[in-house]
Parts: structure tokens; C-alpha cells; sequence
């Protein structure tokens, strides 16, 4: 008999296979193999999906409050933020060593009261700051908001002037219970905006029929800047007046606009300074008590020590607390001018007191900060590629140059004794109102110019992409 080729599988084999080894596509043999528990952990699977689903949208809110967050802070220009959060902290601090014999004094209990109410006023001031810093610039050049700011100020002023009574010989303080409001504060940021969009819009006519034929031409600016300057004269506030004029005329140089005019202008203020000083030298007005308070500020600004306990007593003291400190001072809290000797201690002649305590190396560390976010705004507004937004921050140095320059200038003899404080540093809440409103004009500026040129640099990253996608096509 012939051997079965066992190579080769028998019709049973071949059937058994069939049935043990079914094929993937047919459906029938699928339900087959659909074993409970495969369809127990098909349901577990399901409800797992379910149950992400459900915490997707309270995720997505989270993230969405977060990345909004995110965005807000985004263009914030760390630089400025660090530094003015740093200063700010000094001049809590500061405020609190030179105010608390004050408070001892006057029968007070809580010897940090005046620093309390300072960092009261900051964080007050963080309002306009990050409410001014997502604003569009658009918004600063808005003829009829900056005319109802100018509006609500010159009523200010005029019930200032006429309502309530003098401080310290000068006009100026609305005064309601513990609150003090000094309105000539706040025309530093409206000076700073009318001027930028009027040199914005009227520059090219400058440059083609002369400064003064423009001035003549489109006069509302020119006007309103005039008002506010004699409502300084009338109060009488010459440290303001100083303020003022000196950023009108840094904002002019940097226009554009022929300098000749702000020069002139310029040269008239200083040949006008050394001839009051000559004259107040030459001749000792001190023994007329006829004259009025601002006049005998002036003649103690040239000879201090001949009425040392009258209107001298402030530049003395504030000599007496510098020498006294010298290079490293004599320490936190140890001041003795503080102790009724100098009068404003927490104010207009905190740095004195910043010389006494801490020495000549405390006030370069505060100035060294104070100068570097000032010269930072200068170098950015040189970079700027709107003129506005140039204008808008030389404005904003300008303010931060000038003030710092006139307080140590009245602490160091240098210049007449105005009251006016030192930012960031000195006690007052207008003081720090407005340095607040500064520093949000200055951030709403940069975050505007940043967005503006990331767009360009996105135009320009787009625009080769696009020129090769329509090569190809």
C-alpha cells in the first residue's frame, strides 16, 4: 500500500483549523471572542473618558485665568517694575526712621504711623499704575479727556489758592480732615501729555513757519500751559514753577524744534539766577522783616546762618545732618536732627537724614538706583519709533531729573528751599499719586512700542514664507 504524504494536511485538518483559527474580518467570529471581561474594562475605559471630559471646562477656566494673567503682566518692563518697587520700599522704610520721634513728640502711640500711611499711599498708587498700563496710548491723545482733566485742575487750584489757608507761606493744599491733596502735583503728568501730542500733531508746522507764528496758530496748548503757570506764580509755588518750565523746555529740545528758542530761554533763567544771587550776597535783606515769606527763603538760601533760627533753621540742620553723617553714617534709627532739630525731617529733607544715618554711601546707592531708572527712560525714548511715544518719556525722565535735582538742591544749599520732595523717598501722598501716574505712563508707553515692533518682526517672518508659498503655487 502506498504512504499517506503526511506533508500535505488531510480535509479534517483543514476544517479543525478553520474552526479554532477564525479570520479577523468575519463579524460573526468577532462577537465570538468578545469576552465578558474585555467588555467590562471597554465600560471602565468609557467612564474614565466621561469623567475627563466632565473636568475639561473647570481646567480650561484655570488656564484661561492663568494665561490671561500672564498676558497682562507680559509686557510689564521688569526694569522699571524692579527698580520703583525697590525705591518705593527704601522710602517706607526711611520714612519710618526720620518720622518716628515725630510721633513720639506729638503723644502718638504706634511709632510707625507715618510709614503705615506711606505704604497706605503706594499701594493707593498702584491703581493708576496698572490702570494706566494696559491702556492704548491712543487714549492719552484724547483731546476732550485731557480738556476735562486741565478743567477739574484749574478749578482745584483757584479753590486752593482762595479756600484754604497757607502752609508754610505758600497756597497749594486742599486740606478735608486727615486728608491732604496738593493739586499743582498733578499738572506734571497733564503738562507732559498736551505737550507730546502738541508736538506730535503741530511739529512739521514748526519746522516750516517758525515756533512762535505756530504757537499763534494753535494757541489752546500754549494757552492752558500759560494758565497753569500763573496759578503757580499766584500760590506762590517756584519749585513747581521751575518743575514745570524745565520739562516743557527738555520736551522741546528733544521735539525736533529749533533749540535756539528753548536756549535762549534757558540762558535768560540762569544770567536771572546769578544776578539773585549776586544781589542777595552783595546787599543783606535778612533785617527786613517787611518782605514777604518766599523772598526771605530766598536771602536764607544765601546766607543761612545769619538767620540760622528762623528761615535758615531748615539748610542749617540739614548741614549739621550731612556733616555729621559723613562717609558711612552713624547708623540706622540714630539720628539726632530728626529729633525736632530739622523741621520736614520725613519730607522735603529726607535725604538729609538718608546722609546722617546711612552717609555719603547711602545716598549714592539711592541715587544710583533713582538715576539708572532715569536714564533708562531717556535711552528707551531715544529708541522709540513713534515721535509721541519719545515725547511721552523724555517728558516722564524729564519730571524724574528735575524734581530729584531741585530737592538736592534746596537740602544742599545749591538752591533756594521750595518744599519740593524727593519721589519715591519723601512722605506725601500727592508726591507718590503722581510718581505712580508716571511710572503708568511710562509702562503703557513701553508695552505699546514692544507689541509694535514684535508685529514688524512677525511681518518681516511671514512676508519670505508667504513670497516662497507663491513661488511654488
Amino acid at each position: 500500500m502506498p504512504r499517506k504524504d503526511r506533508s500535505k494536511p488531510s480535509a479534517r485538518h483543514l476544517k479543525k483549523s478553520q474552526s479554532t483559527h477564525p479570520k479577523t474580518t468575519d463579524k460573526k467570529t468577532k462577537k465570538h471572542f468578545s469576552l465578558p471581561f474585555f467588555k467590562w474594562k471597554h465600560k471602565k475605559s468609557v467612564k474614565l473618558e466621561k469623567k475627563s471630559t466632565q473636568k475639561q471646562p473647570t481646567q480650561k477656566k484655570k488656564t484661561s485665568k492663568l494665561s490671561h494673567l500672564g498676558t497682562f503682566l507680559r509686557y510689564v518692563n521688569q526694569p522699571v517694575m524692579i527698580v520703583s518697587f525697590i525705591l518705593l520700599m527704601t522710602g517706607i522704610l526711611m520714612v519710618f526712621t526720620a518720622s518716628s520721634y515725630i510721633v513720639i513728640n506729638s503723644g502718638g502711640h504706634n511709632v510707625a504711623q507715618y510709614a503705615i500711611r506711606q505704604a497706605a499711599f503706594c499701594l493707593v498708587g498702584m491703581v493708576p499704575l496698572f490702570g494706566l498700563y494696559p491702556l492704548k496710548t491712543a487714549l492719552f491723545r484724547n483731546h476732550q479727556l485731557l480738556q476735562i482733566a486741565v478743567a477739574i485742575l484749574v478749578i482745584l487750584l483757584l479753590v486752593a489758592r482762595f479756600l484754604f489757608a497757607p502752609v508754610n507761606g505758600a497756597h497749594g493744599w486742599i486740606t478735608l480732615g486727615p486728608i491732604s491733596i496738593q493739586p499743582m502735583e498733578f499738572v506734571k503728568p497733564i503738562i507732559v501729555l498736551l505737550w507730546a501730542d502738541y508736538y506730535t500733531l503741530h511739529g512739521a508746522t514748526i519746522q516750516r513757519i517758525g515756533f512762535f507764528k505756530t504757537l499763534w496758530q494753535h494757541p489752546l496748548v500754549p494757552a492752558m500751559t500759560g494758565l497753569f503757570f500763573l496759578l503757580t506764580v499766584m500760590m506762590p509755588d517756584f519749585g513747581g514753577l521751575l518743575i514745570l518750565g524745565s520739562i516743557w523746555g527738555m520736551m522741546s529740545l528733544a521735539s525736533g524744534v529749533s533749540p535756539k528758542y528753548t536756549l535762549r530761554l534757558l540762558g535768560a533763567v540762569v544770567v536771572l539766577y546769578l544776578v539773585m544771587v549776586t544781589i542777595l550776597s552783595v546787599f543783606d535783606l535778612s533785617h527786613l522783616n517787611q518782605l514777604s515769606y518766599v523772598v526771605r527763603r530766598f536771602t536764607a538760601f544765601v546766607n543761612p546762618f545769619a538767620d540760622e533760627r528762623g528761615t535758615g533753621l531748615q539748610l542749617v540742620n540739614s548741614y549739621y545732618a550731612l556733616g555729621r553723617g559723613g562717609i558711612v553714617g552713624v547708623g540706622a534709627g540714630n539720628s539726632i536732627q530728626k529729633m525736632g532739630y530739622l523741621p520736614e525731617a520725613h519730607n522735603d529733607f529726607i535725604m538729609a537724614i538718608v546722609g546722617e544715618e546711612f552717609g555719603l554711601m547711602g545716598i549714592v546707592l539711592i541715587l544710583a538706583l533713582y538715576y539708572f531708572l532715569t536714564f533708562y527712560l531717556f535711552n528707551k525714548a531715544v529708541k522709540m519709533k513713534h515721535g509721541y511715544h519719545q515725547l511721552v518719556l523724555v517728558g516722564i525722565a524729564s519730571y524724574f531729573l528735575v524734581q530729584s535735582f531741585v530737592n538736592l538742591g534746596a537740602v544742599t544749599g545749591l538752591l533756594p528751599i521750595t518744599g519740593v520732595t524727593f519721589p519715591f523717598i519723601s512722605y506725601g501722598g500727592s508726591s507718590i499719586l503722581v510718581t505712580m501716574i508716571m511710572l503708568g505712563l511710562a509702562l503703557a508707553v513701553l508695552r505699546t512700542d514692544y507689541k509694535q515692533e514684535q508685529k514688524q518682526l512677525l511681518s518681516i517672518v511671514k512676508s519670505p514664507v508667504k513670497q516662497s508659498a507663491t513661488a511654488k503655487h
